[in-house]
């Protein structure tokens, strides 16, 4: 994980320490009057001095509306303090939308992604929100006449610090940092929200973050929260963001640590990941990566998953602007480690999300598949780098014989070891293929297949070709790991360069969410876990077409037979080859429905397509793919 700037404050003979109850502001403090003017006007006059603190004193109550953090400012509200959200119009420098909804045309389009935060703070630098004091959010009788917003908002802000605050009351998320980078939340308490959805923290598209030692629960053990806990994404073109912050141009969520937070929430999850910038140009850009979940409490209901992915982009997906629970909508996500938490609650859906390399989560059986292998979704998304952005990455770079646009490098051994790899989960005991185009400055390199949950290596292959050379590397696994990292690496040479290219990863079957599948029409996933991976996708829609691109000498489709199951057309390289009637008195999963027989080793394509039509004693005309097994590869 990259080490944090921190949040730098000028040095204290520059700064400007203001106490908002003295002269000139003179701030009331008695829960009554409007202090918003008094507290912004202190917030002003430190940064423009450079910088420094403004306190909130104790044993005051400080009513105000929204108030504007600026650079280098340290708001202290400080132990018997509070400030309190007005719910009166007038004391806001902004007319604020009451009640929760904006327009049911677009789901999720709450008021507070509107409203600006109680305390807001953007394009600024080294901001602090500290004191162990409290911010109370308010709430009126009925909730449609209510102005809701954020305690704490933070948007385009590099280095900060939310620290030692109780934050109670709200009716929407309490902490929501977007776009921001270097900065740490640790501390805070939050809890006592009324019945209306409630979340914890929002971290969208920011960097090098530090969640830790963070409580969501109520002192009497209820839950601290009603809706997700801790929310990690992404976005790119949300269209509720027309308020406070902008999804215009994306940025990644990378190299965040949560550590040592108890969440407890009343509905939803504790911890929920929302993969939503799926459709930026590069996907680096909305990728999630290093990602780093250690030692918490996540406790859900029963009914709700304690970790949980809302893989599907309901505003700018392939499925379309709706919630289809579809993971082919989802952002990259890369390098994402569990160690140390305990759960309550289900754990069951997080295995929608597609990672390339997950650690540590016994409830999420990894990909067994390589995502972006030829580099060609933008360079390294998808795959981790041991190494800085000039010694390892990918390009666009012309190399003489390379194929498609991008390749993957590894260059100047000298300074430190080096990787390229991408995790990938397999079973035990089987058989795989590890192959790849390689180039060389004549340096001895290795591809290697690692064993991330036993620390051991379970296959290496030294190249040092100097034009592109395909290499096959075979390796049987050992334990089943749902991170075996497939890479490569200097080798121990300490000059040179290697570059790669299309990689692939071949063994006896293929999931369904592997990117040698292809879709058109609408597909839904599924979850059971008796399925390959654990998930497949149906679909109903006549015409919907999966095409499969296999290496070997057979092929096998695997999916449901069953009642409610229709025909399927089949082809075999651009080849008709019939129909499959999919109906049975009794379901059947993970049953072989249709074979391509024996045919030449080499690369193949299998095309599946929805009639939308059924057996007459069918009941409906449904068909699913859960995977296609492969012999010969």
């Amino acid at each position: 994980m990259a080490v944090l700037l921190g949040c730098l404050l000028p040095a204290a003979a520059s700064a400007l320490d203001v106490d908002v109850t003295a002269a000139p502001y003179s701030a009331a403090g008695d829960g009554v009057t409007n202090d918003r003017l008094a507290i912004q006007s202190a917030i002003d006059a430190v940064n423009a001095a450079g910088g420094g603190t403004v306190t909130l004193p104790a044993s005051r109550t400080f009513l105000s509306g929204n108030l504007r953090l600026k650079s280098n400012v340290e708001l202290i509200i400080a132990r018997g303090a509070t400030l309190k959200q007005s719910q009166t119009v007038a004391h806001y420098d902004y007319t604020p939308l009451r009640g929760m909804i904006i327009d049911l045309t677009i789901p999720w389009n709450f008021t507070f992604y509107r409203n600006f935060p109680l305390v807001y703070a953007a394009s600024a630098r080294n901001v602090k929100v500290t004191g162990r004091g409290t911010i109370e959010m308010t709430h009126l009788p009925n909730v449609a006449d209510t102005i809701l917003n954020d305690a704490i908002g933070l948007y385009q802000v590099t280095g900060f610090e939310l620290a030692d605050l109780h934050v109670i009351g709200g009716g929407v998320p309490y902490i929501g940092i977007y776009f921001s980078d270097n900065g740490s939340m640790h501390d805070m308490t939050l809890n006592e929200p009324y019945k209306d959805p409630v979340s914890g923290l929002e971290l969208i598209s920011s960097q090098h973050v530090v969640v830790e030692d963070n409580v969501m629960r109520n002192p009497d053990g209820r839950p601290g929260v009603t809706d997700d806990g801790i929310a990690l994404g992404t976005i790119h073109r949300d269209p509720r963001s027309t308020g406070w912050w902008r999804s215009d141009v994306s940025e990644p969520l990378s190299d965040v640590i949560v550590r040592n937070n108890i969440v407890e929430t009343e509905c939803c999850s504790a911890l929920a990941f929302i993969p939503w910038a799926s459709v930026t140009a590069d996907k680096r850009d909305g990728e999630m990566r290093n990602i780093l979940i250690e030692n918490n409490v996540l406790n859900a209901p029963a009914t709700w998953d304690s970790v949980k992915c809302w893989c599907d982009n309901p505003w700018n997906g392939p499925g379309g602007a709706a919630y289809t629970a579809t993971d082919s909508d989802q952002a990259q996500m890369t390098n994402i480690r569990f160690s140390g938490n305990t759960y309550a609650g289900r754990v069951n859906e997080f295995i929608r999300a597609n990672i390339a390399g997950v650690r540590g989560a016994p409830f999420h059986p990894g990909e067994p598949f390589i995502q972006n292998p030829g580099f060609e979704t933008t360079g390294t998304s998808s795959w981790s780098t041991v190494g800085t952005a000039s010694q390892v990455g990918a390009t666009d770079g012309l190399s003489v014989g390379q194929s498609g646009r991008f390749y993957g490098y590894i260059q100047d051994f000298r300074t430190g070891y080096t990787a390229l790899g991408q995790g990938v989960g397999l079973a035990a005991s089987t058989s795989y293929r590890y192959r790849a185009r390689v180039q060389t400055s004549g340096a001895n390199v290795r591809l290697f297949v690692h064993n991330q949950c036993t620390n051991t290596t379970v296959a290496v292959l030294n190249v040092s070709a100097t034009s592109w050379t395909t290499y096959d590397l075979p390796f049987t696994t050992t334990t089943a790991c749902s991170n075996y990292e497939i890479g490569i690496d200097p080798a121990g040479s300490t000059s040179g360069w290697a570059r790669i290219d299309d990689v692939e990863l071949h063994g006896p079957a293929m999931d369904e969410g592997d990117p040698k599948f292809t879709y058109s029409g609408m597909w839904q996933q599924w979850l059971d876990p008796v399925d390959f991976g654990g998930t497949h996708l149906t679909t109903s829609s006549a015409g919907a077409t999966a095409n499969v691109t296999f290496y070997g000498t057979e092929a096998r489709w695997r999916g449901t037979r069953g009642p409610n199951m229709g025909y399927a057309d089949i082809w075999l390289d651009g080849v008709f080859r019939g129909t499959v009637d999919l109906y049975s008195g009794s379901f059947a999963t993970g049953a072989d429905l249709w074979s391509t027989g024996t045919v030449a080793r080499g690369w193949h394509v299998l095309g599946i397509r929805a009639q939308g039509a059924r057996n007459p004693l069918s009941s409906a005309d449904y068909v699913a793919i859960d995977s296609v097994a492969v012999s010969g590869y």
